[in-house]
């Protein structure tokens, strides 16, 4: 069972979720209570363009307080993707069944990060960048010439949506080591979080062959390039979807981050 806290700028979508969260059978409702909110596991933001200011500093206000926050909009706009420096799990479209948000909520819980592809994409057809690189003007090409084998091969599992234990297990590493890998990474590519990481593997088209993402070690990992249709792996965006070699995707809207 996850304890989930609805809040959020957006009433009628905070409404909605409220409805939603109720009548999902892993969550347990909080009481939102102004006072003295109680200590929940997720916090389930609804947010708008509208009310955009007050949802970052409920971000800022979650990650400070280390409680996962999932950020729910009912449609993408163009600041959305700043949240993610500020230290939110991530942001789920509120069109998504109830099953697919409490998949979110359970991964952001995790310490997993969920973004959607169409905020991706919409970021890249409008030419932006990751928001969280503090060196925004680099092309992170460039940065992933600097990278060992290893650390390209954490990143690519990192961007399809890996966790330390899962990346730990298929490349043969204690968790200590992958940790100090995801943060030297985060170093020397100056992000601020592993979201970011994740982002910068979808803008650069990092692949994996699909059987790492189906539980076989990383290897051969690679950059895409433009129109590339990717033949012989996967792409580390295409978001919350894991595709086995043969098999069907999975969650294909969004990858598990």
């Amino acid at each position: 069972m996850l304890s989930v806290l609805v809040t959020g700028p957006y009433d009628a979508g905070r409404r909605e979720l409220e409805r939603r969260a109720a009548r999902i059978g892993e969550f347990v409702l909080l009481p939102d209570d102004n006072r003295r909110p109680p200590a929940a596991d997720v916090l389930l933001v609804a947010a708008d363009r509208e009310g955009f200011t007050e949802t970052r500093r409920i971000a800022v206000r979650a990650a400070a307080a280390r409680t996962a926050a999932l950020i729910v909009v009912d449609e993408p706009f163009e600041e959305l993707l700043s949240v993610v420096g500020l230290g939110a799990g991530g942001i789920v479209l509120g069109s998504a069944p109830d099953r697919e948000l409490a998949d979110c909520a359970a991964l952001v819980a995790r310490r997993g990060t969920v973004v959607p592809e169409q905020v991706l994409e919409g970021e890249r057809l409008r030419g932006g960048s990751c928001p969280c690189r503090k060196a925004p003007g680099q092309d992170p090409r460039e940065a992933l010439a600097r990278l060992s084998t290893r650390e390209l091969e954490v990143l690519a599992l990192v961007g399809a949506g890996r966790s330390n234990a899962e990346i730990a297990r298929l490349l043969w590493l204690s968790s200590n080591t992958v940790r100090s890998h995801v943060q030297r990474l985060m170093r020397k590519l100056e992000v601020r979080n592993r979201l970011c990481l994740v982002i910068l593997a979808h803008e650069v088209r990092l692949m994996i062959p699909a059987a790492a993402a189906a539980d076989a070690p990383a290897a051969d990992v690679r950059a895409g390039g433009p129109g590339d249709g990717f033949p012989a792996g996967v792409p580390a965006g295409s978001v919350r979807r894991r595709v086995a070699a043969g098999s069907d995707p999975v969650h294909a809207p969004h990858q598990r981050l």
